[in-house]
């Protein structure tokens, strides 16, 4: 299985970016249609935006830095993949589709 972020969650995504606050998304797994829901934690400090990623019984964090264009593909590529296994791995994470054109 692998699980994605789709279109609509990616520009909910990009707007939440520039927030603070908690927000939820589902991951899917195209084939089976199998769902993978994170909550993210996104607070917005003076140099960076600090994500807290929470999915099952796991916790990560990422540092970013202030409006960076490149945030929102930042964060889709981290929790995809923590919901595909491949966080701690030295696994190549597969090209995806970039959303850079949306919103």
């Amino acid at each position: 299985m692998t699980y994605a972020l789709r279109q609509p969650s990616f520009v909910r995504l990009k707007a939440q970016l520039s927030l603070n606050g908690r927000f939820n998304h589902s991951l899917y797994d195209a084939e089976t249609r199998q769902a993978v829901h994170v909550t993210l934690d996104i607070e917005r400090g003076a140099g960076q935006v600090h994500v807290i990623v929470r999915m099952g019984s796991t916790l990560n964090s990422l540092g970013l830095p202030l409006g960076s264009q490149s945030n929102a593909n930042t964060v889709a590529d981290y929790i995809e993949s923590i919901a595909n296994g491949r966080l701690d791995t030295a696994d190549e994470t597969p090209a995806r589709r970039r959303f850079d054109q949306a919103a």
